[in-house]
């Protein structure tokens, strides 16, 4: 510490103290000692302090109003989360929720219905986070209804966040210190074998995400859960996803809410981006964290533009070199998605991520309106920029699907991303890897056209297409960027696809699978019924549809 003079206004010196983690709870004791040579009077050289260091959480907890006064209940989940951020924990932590319903947030307000940013101290993959229904309520179906409040759209947000909401977060303490933003992960929502939660949000603007995984998130787990609106809440089926845009040398991500109100909505959405922090230039010199083992399996979604929508960083320049920072590990398992008006899912720089053993229907116009939808069961990469890598698409009935552009069960859209090379000649060009997607032992049907002029494949797989072309010169003319771009090591194999008699006969393209511009695919041991009709003017009627395949 430098000299400190004997006049105000210079008898005041500040300096910072590397933190201090206690590791048991109890009295302790703080001490700042100041030495002077010479100093005349060396009995007030020290000032102490004493203060208690509660006992972190660890064990099970109840929720609720059924155990008000015990000792190891909160009465809200607010209250839980609260504490969960004042004392941190030192084991694996149960939230069991005992009422029927709960309420959480505020529709008035501008932050999402519960905060679960940021560092929770002592949260690692042993001491992890649970919230499930207690015994006596697991024993039913939808026994407990959490209605979530939100002003902005955002139900349950997690995440790493140097402005959490929260105002009991160890980040407030250590704004500067980057590491307190990061989320730590290994936060579950279980509902059970019944699948005894519901989790209703209440908002009315057209974003809507009951469960938000933002940036950095990992190791975070939405199970066995009944996704939803509240019954006073209209739905929301927009569907105009994000996408980034790269000028000079700078990613920038388009917002969620973009001008006017074009945006999207979904019961689960994971979206990480390269972060911004408080002013927008990442003063803080926040860490830069891909999605990683995130996991959707066994729940029930309805009433949104989406179901599931998992968009990872894609590419970020570190030390003057392109670097992929795709989503890894993500499971998408075991959903039941209906009544949604684009996809049941939709992936966006994903490496590796299982889709598998979902149940998707009830897609599009016939199930939500709208005009002028491209639907689908499934959709992975598009969106003028989206790829993947790696996806296994594997054991998904699909049915039921009706658009009035498009109407497909499985479409796979790789967009080839070319960067202007920074420290040499040429193009950094991501993929960076072949593609390897794997679609395996779907069955899909019920796939129908809403109009003479929309094109039908049951399972698509193609680069992108010209943005400036229309009709059957777009669907067989690659985008510029990607004219001399191939996929790689694709398989579509074991699927069985009915296409069921539309009683349409119309003038686009209908395929059971189609495949454009792909290097190595491979269709082997497919089952195809073709029931639905063709004419004169019809583009292509084919089981198989290839073009510019090697």
């Amino acid at each position: 510490m430098p000299d400190v003079g004997a006049d105000a206004p210079l008898n005041v010196a500040s300096t910072t103290f590397p933190p201090f983690t206690p590791q048991v709870a109890g009295q302790y004791e703080a001490c700042l000692t100041t030495e002077y040579p010479g100093d005349p009077v060396a009995n007030n050289n020290q000032i102490c302090q004493t203060f208690s260091v509660q006992p972190s959480l660890a064990g099970i907890y109840t929720i609720g109003t059924t155990k008000l006064g015990d000792p190891r209940n909160y009465p809200t989940i607010q209250d839980a989360v609260d504490d969960l951020y004042r004392k941190g924990v030192t084991g694996a932590v149960e939230y069991e929720l005992t009422d029927a319903a709960y309420s959480v947030g505020n529709a008035g307000g501008s932050s999402p219905a519960l905060d679960l940013t940021a560092r929770i101290i002592g949260v690692d993959a042993t001491n992890t986070i649970t919230f499930k229904p207690s015994l006596a309520r697991s024993i039913n179906k939808g026994s407990i209804v959490v209605t979530l409040n939100s002003g902005n759209g955002v139900g349950i947000l997690f995440g790493q966040n140097a402005t959490p909401s929260n105002p009991f977060t160890v980040q407030f303490e250590f704004p500067t210190d980057p590491q307190w933003a990061n989320t730590p992960g290994f936060i579950r929502f279980d509902g059970g074998a019944q699948k005894s939660l519901v989790f209703e949000l209440n908002a009315t603007t057209p974003f809507r995400a009951p469960f938000y995984l933002g940036d950095g998130s990992h190791d975070i787990a939405v199970k066995n859960s009944i996704i939803r609106n509240a019954a006073s809440a209209t739905p929301s089926y927009a569907s105009s996803l994000p996408s980034i845009n790269f000028v000079n040398n700078t990613f920038s991500y388009q917002a969620d809410v973009r001008s006017g109100s074009v945006t999207y909505s979904a019961g689960i959405v994971s979206r990480q981006k390269l972060p911004l922090g408080r002013d927008g230039n990442n003063s803080e010199r926040l860490d830069t964290i891909p999605g990683s083992n995130n996991a959707f399996v066994n729940n029930e979604i309805s009433g949104f533009g989406y179901g599931i929508v998992s968009m990872g960083i894609g590419m970020a320049i570190k030390s003057n070199v392109y670097q992929g920072f795709y989503t890894k590990g993500s499971q998408i398992s075991g959903n039941m998605i209906t009544n949604v008006r684009t996809a049941g899912i939709f992936t966006g720089y994903e490496d590796g991520a299982v889709i598998s053993g979902n149940r998707i229907y009830n897609v599009g116009i016939q199930a939500t309106g709208g005009t002028n939808v491209d639907a689908a069961g499934i959709v992975a990469g598009g969106v003028n920029r989206y790829n993947n890598t790696n996806l296994k698409i594997r054991g998904n009935e699909i049915s039921g699907v009706v658009g009035d552009l498009w109407s497909r069960g499985i479409s796979v859209e790789q967009v080839r991303n070319s960067f202007p090379s920074i420290t040499a000649g040429g193009n950094t060009y991501f993929p960076n890897i072949p593609e390897a997607t794997q679609i395996t032992n779907n069955a899909i049907w019920g796939i129908r056209r809403q109009s003479a002029t929309t094109n039908l494949s049951a399972i698509h797989l193609f680069t992108q297409r010209s943005t400036t072309l229309t009709g059957w010169n777009q669907i067989i003319t690659p985008s510029l960027n990607n004219n001399q771009y191939f996929t790689r090591n694709d398989v579509v194999y074991n699927n069985t696809i009915v296409l069921t008699n539309d009683n349409v006969a119309g003038s686009g393209l209908v395929a059971a699978v189609g495949v454009q511009h792909a290097n190595g695919a491979s269709i082997k041991n497919n089952a195809f019924v073709m029931q639905n009709g063709a004419s004169a003017s019809t583009l292509n009627h084919s089981t198989l549809f290839y073009q510019a395949c090697r």
